[in-house]
């Protein structure tokens, strides 16, 4: 299973992981920074798109010909609402410093996106200047995922919590979580089902921002995101093989906006 051999590989990482032994300064530095909120930038209104940079995807065996951090940090700049980077090293080859870069070219919210298995990857992700951090209810059991988002709330960050099922989003409910992730590529089958949008978005409550993580954006999926009035959409996979990434975007907006009704 994909998401068990990230999690065992992750363990013997942090075994020499060096920050990891150096836990009080990094929980000094990372409450001495701040960060955009990206609850707030999701909550102004209309549909928001969160522009993903992701060099491979190993469940559809896609890889971004077109990956370049600095370019695609300055097109989403220009026309997205937040960043999300995967820093997963295993097997999606993202990298701690892709943040930092991504930084340097834009004032929008960054989301590390990873599977998070540790109290001190959250504290080092607020050093990188990460707003909001994703967490895998499938990997994390309900006391973990509580410990998390209390964590990642008093760092004055958001925690995204990634579900896919109807139990593990009950579970991310009662543990407190404000942003839900509805990942429409199953972990285990690897099979996209755009359709679990429709199961678990109507158990969410209003005041809890909802995303639609899908390999793409054809009519079916923008159809259900307006029917369900989902607040924001993960643009990942859709954009892989996309040269014009700015111009993918306002048509994706143009796209949701003809579909609204008058």
């Amino acid at each position: 299973m994909l998401i068990e051999d990230i999690v065992y590989n992750k363990n013997i990482t942090f075994e020499h992981d060096s920050y990891l032994y150096e836990v009080v300064k990094l929980i000094e530095r990372s409450r001495n920074i701040s960060v955009a909120s990206f609850a707030g930038a999701m909550r102004s209104g209309g549909l928001k798109i969160v522009g993903e940079l992701r060099e491979v995807s190993p469940e559809t065996n896609m890889s971004n010909k077109y990956f370049d951090v600095y370019a695609m940090a300055e097109d989403f700049d220009k026309c997205a609402d937040g960043i999300s980077v995967v820093t997963e090293s295993h097997r999606y080859n993202g990298k701690d410093l892709y943040i930092k870069q991504v930084r340097e070219k834009t004032n929008l919210p960054v989301v590390k996106r990873d599977i998070i298995i540790s109290p001190m990857e959250i504290f080092y992700a607020k050093t990188l200047g990460a707003s909001a951090v994703t967490l895998v209810s499938a990997i994390l059991d309900d006391v973990e995922l509580r410990e998390y988002i209390n964590i990642i709330n008093g760092l004055k960050m958001d925690a995204i919590v990634e579900v896919q099922t109807r139990s593990e989003l009950i579970r991310a409910l009662k543990a407190g979580a404000k942003i839900i992730l509805i990942n429409t590529l199953d972990y285990e089958s690897l099979k996209y089902n755009p359709d679990i949008l429709s199961e678990l978005v109507p158990i969410i409550p209003k005041n809890i921002i909802s995303i639609a993580d899908c390999v793409e954006y054809g009519d079916k999926e923008l159809k259900l995101i307006v029917e369900l009035n989902i607040n924001v959409i993960f643009l990942t996979t859709d954009i892989f093989n996309v040269s014009d990434r700015v111009k993918r975007v306002n048509e994706l907006r143009d796209k949701y906006l003809k579909r609204i009704p008058a």
